[in-house]
């Protein structure tokens, strides 16, 4: 028996539409990001719901992260109605006509919408019917943990790089966010490396506390639709077993990871071991040149022992060798300083500390992780761990 295709209703009625953009620039940046919600792989989940209600613009997408729900500025509306288009056509034509400064888009007939743009017409055929898919969202949940968009942002990025992509261990295939009463914890691990940063909120009357696993998938693109919007405030809310991320523009009601994820603070030594201070800068360098000689090796790795009042960072293989030495300010003996590391885990680490230095600190049990933070105050609350490799 054939592979059965699912069929989808044409719309069979005229859904009245017209909407004039003053902006198609700002509407193709944000389109762009709703389409990225929908699915490329479920053709069901390929499609993009345009409303034009009394006072606002909306779209809602349905895809494999969950529903998305995005309100678009600056659209006047000439006549209500609602149209649902495929996610790459639209997305498409407004991208390209970025560069005009107005645009109208209204239903043509009873399968067909048309968008204009100066003195040029684009016709989208094979309208869906609106009770077709893509159900409205309901409204986004209160409470939750409030924070700067920048400050979501930038934990994001401060963690990501340690996820895993495509691990079998499902419930690692993301970012464990933990909201308490007055601090948010992002935290990301492929079980060879770990990074963590706790970020402090005002606290809450009405807060949803819990612990979420957001998708791996879901994560650059929460990051996007943040600087699409501009929006300066953003909530986070654990609702069952998934999560609700939304702005005063948009809303996603997001499907999380179900699974345990690993306790992050029985991984963090907590025993005092032996420091060194270096430039997070040095060592990027040093770990890219280093890259260039370890590069196609199965099994690349770096060697770090102390010398010198530094740290000296060494490989040797069939495509040759390298030795570089960096400055380093110790906090406990030196020699303690002799492991062997994934050279891109450590630049990783490095790169998430950005501008400045980074701690790494090593215990007495050669065995146990290798710990990185910051140097400044707020290194207990931003850091990771790395796995040494066997010799």
């Amino acid at each position: 028996m054939g592979r059965r295709e699912r069929r989808f209703r044409i719309s069979p009625q005229r859904l009245p539409m017209k909407v004039q953009f003053s902006s198609l620039g700002r509407a193709a940046a944000l389109l762009k990001v709703a389409a990225s919600f929908t699915s490329r792989i479920t053709d069901a989940l390929a499609y993009l719901r345009l409303e034009a209600l009394a006072d606002s613009f909306t779209v809602t997408a349905n895809g494999d992260e969950g529903q998305f729900l995005l309100t678009i500025p600056g659209v006047t509306i000439i006549e209500m109605g609602t149209i649902i288009v495929r996610a790459d056509l639209v997305s498409g034509l407004f991208g390209k006509n970025a560069h005009a400064d107005a645009g109208t888009l209204s239903v043509k007939d009873a399968t067909s919408a048309e968008m204009k743009v100066g003195r040029n017409r684009y016709t989208l055929r094979r309208l869906l019917a609106v009770d077709n898919l893509i159900e409205v969202p309901s409204e986004s949940p209160i409470g939750g943990a409030e924070m700067a968009s920048e400050q979501m942002v930038d934990a994001f990025d401060f963690v990501t790089h340690a996820m895993a992509r495509s691990d079998v261990r499902y419930y690692l295939n993301g970012c464990c966010v933990t909201v308490g009463t007055k601090t948010v914890e992002f935290a990301a691990t492929d079980g060879h490396r770990l990074a963590r940063t706790i970020e402090r909120i005002e606290e809450s009357v009405r807060l949803s506390s819990g612990s979420v696993i957001v998708p791996q998938a879901a994560v650059p693109k929460i990051v996007a639709a943040l600087a699409a919007t501009g929006d300066k405030r953003v909530r986070l809310v654990p609702v069952g077993t998934g999560f609700c991320v939304c702005t005063e523009s948009f809303a996603l009601h997001g499907k999380s990871i179900d699974g345990r994820y690993p306790d992050v603070n029985a991984v963090i030594p907590k025993e005092a071991g032996s420091s060194a201070v270096i430039s997070a800068k040095a060592l990027m360098v040093t770990l890219d040149r280093t890259g260039l000689i370890s590069a196609g090796q199965k099994f690349p790795h770096v060697d770090c022992r102390s010398s010198g009042g530094g740290l000296v960072f060494t490989y040797e293989g069939d495509a040759g060798e390298i030795e570089e030495h960096i400055d380093a300010d110790f906090d406990g003996p030196p020699g303690a300083f002799d492991f062997r590391l994934d050279p891109h885990y450590l630049r990783d680490a490095a790169a998430a500390v950005g501008a400045g230095q980074i701690r790494l600190t090593v215990m007495p049990d050669p065995n146990r992780p290798i710990r990185w933070t910051g140097s400044d105050a707020a290194a207990d609350q931003r850091g990771g761990v790395i796995m040494p490799m066997r010799r």
